[in-house]
């Protein structure tokens, strides 16, 4: 008997020791259990693509969540969610987890600090630095435009077992809209904005959500404008609105803010103040494109957009200014050029007629003493024929005027194929005039003094060879020019420094150059190239 109630005794107490860790493993099981899924309402928008400033998430977008458990002080405590991606669903109303496991779950014991982000950036491990940056070009695909607008949120006054989550979203970085009117701009210009960094690093337990985003890094670069395809509501039918996202900060006086490019012209904008972007707030930029060009404009007014979406800035007291930039030609190639059917525009003497027009063209002077300029089928090639006595530079030449081109002032070489049907001493005579007409340049490269033009010499034997072709090659240099005229050796102080606007075009000039008791000879030209002079390195 003693020994029955020993051994109950013991079953007794081995079924409270099951029984106890069973009620162990329940609580266990009990604790390990994940509260209701939680639900995020992102109820501000992102990037704005129409006619206002306001456009919702679309589906396929996705933010970045992370959550900490709520101190009682109010402060973060341990973290709960790291970096969870939520993506917006193919109906455009709920936000899924892409991970279930890594994803915020409601707990009725513990009240959480939820900070979001968009866009989503892979490998972000801590809400206190996440390099974001805008896409460069946001002009050809609105999708870069969109993802270029960083946005941040927190909540950290949801309760204990909230299953409902707001995240009231705001901008980070900066937008800049330009306005571009005038009869020179066009919808389809390319509008950069310059000089700006392109990137930051978001802290989002900042106290103020507002300006997560901290100062602009990176290189210096461009950043091109999205066009909209809608008028903007503020705007009127001659005015084309071009947007785009920058990280906040501030671009120096003076310094060149934007390029446009509209009808085949480029313009550079500069302010005479600090222009501020400011995070969360728009600045608008008015622009003028107009002809002629002193009704180029630029203009900061204060920004009147009151909708939630972005902030407001202030406009500038200062003045802008505007320079059309024109690229330079390196390489002017007219072999092609001389053809049949090739017209010669007829002009007087240099004393009645300049070449500076802002046109190109072939042209031959003419006057009492003529040299009759044409095409020569036989030779493919431009023949000037002497009919009474020597040519002249300044009346009976002839050369092509290229004066829709700008050049630089540095060395350029002329090279051009010439024949002859007689032999001399400086048969032909060849220059290049500045822009204005008023002066030709230097050549570099012929005897030993300095000359502004020269002179062509052929022997007997050169009649003959290469069917009595000659390749030709001088080197001018286009940064110093003389109004001397005659072919011998000027001083350096005929010589003066060039200016930027006697490089805007060129006038390349030959004549029969001869004087000879034969008189009546052909001097034929073709081939002509005029090349920058590239500096080995």
């Amino acid at each position: 008997m003693k020994k029955n109630i020993k051994y109950f005794m013991m079953a007794a107490v081995a079924l409270l020791s099951m029984s106890a860790c069973n009620n162990e493993m329940d609580e266990q099981q009990i604790n390990t259990v994940k509260g209701e899924p939680v639900k995020f309402q992102m109820t501000t928008t992102r990037t704005s693509t129409g006619t206002d400033y306001t456009t919702t998430f679309v589906k396929g977008d996705a933010v970045g969540i992370f959550a900490f458990e709520r101190n009682a002080n109010g402060s973060d405590g341990n973290p709960a969610v790291t970096n969870a991606k939520y993506v917006l669903s193919a109906d455009g109303t709920t936000w899924e987890p892409a991970n279930p496991e890594n994803a915020a779950y409601a707990d009725p014991n513990i009240a959480f600090n939820y900070y979001a982000y968009y866009p989503y950036q892979e490998g972000a491990s801590t809400p206190q630095s996440i390099n974001m940056a805008v896409k460069l070009d946001q002009s050809t695909d609105v999708a870069n435009y969109n993802t270029s607008d960083v946005l941040t949120a927190q909540n950290k006054s949801a309760e204990a077992n909230s299953t409902t989550v707001p995240l009231n979203f705001k901008h980070a970085f900066a937008l800049v809209q330009v306005n571009l009117e005038g009869d020179a701009s066009d919808k389809d210009a390319i509008v950069t904005i310059l000089n700006v960094f392109p990137e930051a690093a978001l802290d989002l337990q900042y106290a103020d959500g507002a300006k997560a985003a901290g100062e602009a890094k990176g290189v210096q670069s461009a950043v091109k404008m999205y066009s909209l395809p809608e008028i903007n509501q503020i705007e009127n039918a001659d005015r084309f609105a071009f947007r785009a996202i920058v990280p906040a900060q501030n671009v120096s006086a003076n310094t060149v803010l934007l390029e446009i490019q509209s009808k085949g012209k480029t313009y550079r904008f500069t302010y005479s103040e600090e222009v501020k972007y400011i995070a969360g707030a728009s600045r608008i930029i008015n622009v003028t494109l107009g002809n002629p060009p002193a009704k180029n404009t630029i203009s900061f007014p204060a920004s009147n957009m009151t909708v939630d979406t972005w902030g407001t800035t202030e406009g500038g007291n200062g003045s802008g200014s505007v320079e059309e930039v024109v690229e330079t030609t390196t390489k002017l190639d007219l072999s092609g050029e001389i053809k049949a059917g090739m017209v010669l525009k007829e002009l007087g003497t240099w004393s009645k007629n300049k070449l500076n027009e802002k046109e190109d063209y072939w042209f031959t002077r003419v006057d009492a003493t003529t040299t009759v300029v044409s095409f020569d089928e036989t030779e493919t090639a431009i023949k000037g024929v002497n009919t009474e006595k020597r040519g002249a530079w300044g009346s009976t030449s002839f050369g092509y005027h290229c004066g829709t081109k700008v050049f630089e002032r540095t060395k350029y070489e002329l090279t051009f194929k010439v024949k002859s049907t007689i032999t001399g001493n400086g048969v032909v005579g060849v220059g290049v005039r500045t822009s204005d007409d008023l002066k030709s340049f230097n050549i570099s490269s012929l005897y030993k003094g300095l000359r502004n033009l020269a002179g062509i010499n052929f022997t007997e034997n050169e009649l003959t060879t290469d069917n009595g072709w000659k390749t030709f090659s001088m080197t001018l240099d286009l940064s110093k020019a003389s109004s001397t005229t005659n072919m011998t050796d000027q001083t350096a102080q005929d010589f003066l420094e060039t200016t930027e606007d006697e490089v805007k075009g060129i006038s390349i000039i030959f004549f029969n150059n001869l004087n000879n008791p034969q008189n009546n000879y052909n001097t034929f030209i073709k081939d002509i190239m005029f090349e920058k002079v590239m500096v080995q390195q």
